[in-house]
């Protein structure tokens, strides 16, 4: 059952993520690349894969498609489940175009601000993953306990928040910034990146099973 939602999402969503989404990604950050520099480019492409994982949502809320979706035969955390395996899949797609835009601008331009170094390193990775975590683990929820206005408001509060905990904790754009990652970060990334998520989810579950529509 939840493979089919997935594909049902991608069939009933593919243009709002693809062309309305990752291809303004796509040409916008080839500019971006040219004339600022890589943490400008990594904060850039992380508010857009924010966008590409979660934009349907917005659609499906606006389409009000709630209440027949659960009148189907198929329970509520499937939907859950599905809701984040699909978000999963487009935020590895988005990070796929994310470092092949770069690569591609290497070869378009002598000497772009952003050059493909140096992001292709797993600090930068895991940054990105770090990023969308956040952003998700706080999005992800409104999505099945408010309504589009609410959605909205918390769209907004988790770019900001993820904006403020990477350039807080990390600060790429310094030149102390290291291009690796210590055991100690390692290990912390990790846990956040796989446990935000999962609490996150875990949240969902009981929001939308409790939910009255």
């Amino acid at each position: 059952m939840i493979p089919k939602l997935i594909i049902k999402d991608f069939k009933a969503y593919s243009s709002t993520i693809f062309l309305r989404i990752l291809l303004p990604m796509l040409l916008g950050s080839i500019f971006v690349i040219q004339l600022y520099r890589w943490d400008v480019y990594l904060m850039f492409s992380c508010m857009y894969l924010c966008m590409a994982s979660s934009g349907f949502l917005f659609t499906e809320k606006k389409k009000e498609t709630e209440i027949l979706m659960c009148s189907l035969p198929v329970t509520r955390s499937a939907i859950v489940t599905a809701r984040y395996l699909i978000s999963g899949l487009i935020s590895i797609l988005a990070i796929v175009l994310f470092y092949a835009n770069a690569y591609v601008a290497d070869f378009l331009y002598t000497d772009p601000a952003t050059q493909f170094w140096q992001i292709s390193n797993f600090k930068v990775l895991f940054l990105v993953l770090f990023f969308l975590a956040i952003f998700m683990s706080i999005y992800l929820p409104a999505v099945f306990g408010f309504r589009f206005m609410g959605m909205t408001i918390t769209f907004a509060i988790a770019i900001i928040a993820a904006i403020f905990l990477v350039a807080t904790i990390f600060k790429p754009w310094t030149t102390s910034f290291a291009p690796y990652l210590t055991q100690g970060e390692f290990i912390i990334l990790s846990l956040v990146i796989i446990a935000l998520p999962f609490i996150s989810f875990i949240l969902s579950l009981q929001i939308y099973n409790k939910k009255d529509l």
